[in-house]
Protein backbone atom coordinates (compact mmCIF):
# COMPACT_ATOMS: atom_id res chain seq x y z
CA UNK A 1 0.00 0.00 0.00
CA UNK A 2 1.34 3.47 -1.08
CA UNK A 3 1.29 6.11 1.67
CA UNK A 4 -0.91 8.00 -0.46
CA UNK A 5 -3.62 4.88 -0.46
CA UNK A 6 -3.88 5.56 3.42
CA UNK A 7 -6.77 7.86 3.47
CA UNK A 8 -8.63 5.21 1.25
CA UNK A 9 -8.43 3.17 4.03
CA UNK A 10 -11.90 3.46 6.10
CA UNK A 11 -10.79 1.26 9.38
CA UNK A 12 -14.33 0.44 11.70
CA UNK A 13 -13.60 3.01 14.52
CA UNK A 14 -11.07 5.49 16.00
CA UNK A 15 -8.98 3.07 17.60
CA UNK A 16 -8.79 0.90 14.35
CA UNK A 17 -7.62 3.85 12.56
CA UNK A 18 -5.28 4.92 14.98
CA UNK A 19 -3.65 1.30 15.12
CA UNK A 20 -3.63 1.11 11.39
CA UNK A 21 -1.75 4.87 10.79
CA UNK A 22 0.38 3.71 13.65
CA UNK A 23 1.90 0.41 11.98
CA UNK A 24 1.50 2.54 8.30
CA UNK A 25 3.15 5.02 9.63
CA UNK A 26 5.90 3.72 11.66
CA UNK A 27 9.23 4.56 9.60
CA UNK A 28 10.98 1.02 10.37
CA UNK A 29 7.89 -1.04 8.41
CA UNK A 30 7.93 1.78 5.63
CA UNK A 31 12.22 0.76 4.84
CA UNK A 32 11.27 -2.60 5.45
CA UNK A 33 8.75 -2.42 2.43
CA UNK A 34 11.36 -0.11 0.57
CA UNK A 35 13.77 -2.85 1.23
CA UNK A 36 11.74 -5.73 0.57
CA UNK A 37 11.91 -7.68 3.61
CA UNK A 38 9.28 -10.30 4.76
CA UNK A 39 10.26 -9.83 8.70
CA UNK A 40 10.69 -6.75 10.52
CA UNK A 41 13.26 -8.31 12.03
CA UNK A 42 15.69 -8.19 9.27
CA UNK A 43 15.08 -4.49 8.61
CA UNK A 44 16.08 -4.25 12.31
CA UNK A 45 19.11 -6.00 11.82
CA UNK A 46 20.17 -3.94 8.29
CA UNK A 47 20.26 -0.69 10.95
CA UNK A 48 23.08 -2.08 13.16
CA UNK A 49 25.27 -1.28 10.24
CA UNK A 50 23.93 2.19 8.91
CA UNK A 51 26.51 4.36 10.38
CA UNK A 52 29.34 2.19 8.72
CA UNK A 53 27.28 2.46 5.62
CA UNK A 54 26.93 6.26 5.81
CA UNK A 55 30.53 6.69 6.15
CA UNK A 56 31.42 4.63 3.54
CA UNK A 57 28.61 6.78 1.04
CA UNK A 58 30.45 10.21 2.73
CA UNK A 59 33.99 8.61 1.58
CA UNK A 60 33.06 7.82 -1.79
CA UNK A 61 31.67 11.38 -2.03
CA UNK A 62 34.76 12.96 -0.45
CA UNK A 63 37.06 10.47 -2.99
CA UNK A 64 34.40 11.56 -5.92
CA UNK A 65 34.75 15.31 -5.24
CA UNK A 66 38.37 15.66 -5.19
CA UNK A 67 38.87 13.46 -8.70
CA UNK A 68 36.19 15.77 -10.02
CA UNK A 69 38.19 18.76 -8.45
CA UNK A 70 41.04 17.70 -9.94
CA UNK A 71 40.14 17.11 -13.69
CA UNK A 72 38.79 20.42 -13.74
CA UNK A 73 42.29 21.74 -13.04
CA UNK A 74 41.65 23.05 -9.23
CA UNK A 75 43.90 21.89 -6.45
CA UNK A 76 42.86 19.51 -3.84
CA UNK A 77 42.49 21.21 -0.17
Amino acid sequence: MQLSQIGAVEPADDRDRHLYLKVAMDPLRIIQRWMGHSSYLTTQKYLNYLDEVIELIELAAEVSDADLFANLGGEDE
